[in-house]
């Protein structure tokens, strides 16, 4: 996800004392956290994707 490591241990801690806030002062709930760890790793995934399709139709290419 490109974080520092530090930042996501401040998260969780923040998290486990219930002073995890997201813009505008609002709680951020474990469901919105779930929804953006979902969201990056729907992005990974579709970037893994692309490059493995890539990599198939250059191998593909490179037999003949």
């Amino acid at each position: 996800m490109g974080l520092v490591e530090q930042t996501l241990r401040n998260w969780v801690t923040a998290f486990e004392v219930g002073t995890l806030n997201g813009a505008g002062a609002e709680k951020v709930t474990s469901e919105a956290m779930e929804l953006s760890r979902l969201r990056a790793e729907n992005v990974r995934l579709k970037r893994e994707v692309d490059i493995l399709k890539k990599a198939t139709a250059y191998f593909a290419r490179d037999a003949l």
